[in-house]
């Protein structure tokens, strides 16, 4: 089994080598601003591969669903932070989802 690290991973998605994924999911675990970022979600990755830039829809526990775009990523392994760029912290719960398609 070829196991490739992360340095490697981050180069080829960067090159465009590595797609984002129809599947790509996000739990939120907690949300808030940081003052020059805007807001940020830290959460799990359950499935999927994502790239900065792509459109993604967050679904709250309500039923609400809003598009917005991940402009960074910070963590490694599936223990993520995201910076969103539309969505505000008063809006995001723990166990909200974010997903690449509907």
């Amino acid at each position: 089994m070829v196991v490739m690290n992360i340095k490697d991973r981050i180069e080829k998605v960067k090159a465009g080598m590595i797609q984002s994924t129809d599947d790509f999911e996000f739990e939120i675990r907690d949300a808030f601003s940081i003052k020059g970022r805007g807001t940020v979600v830290r959460g799990t990755i359950k499935s999927g591969i994502y790239k900065i830039g792509d459109t993604i829809f967050i679904k709250n526990a309500d039923g609400k669903v809003w598009e917005d775009i991940v402009t960074c990523i910070w963590g490694l392994g599936d223990f993520v932070t995201l910076d969103l760029k539309k969505s505000r912290k008063e809006d995001l719960k723990a166990g909200d989802k974010i997903v690449r398609k509907l």
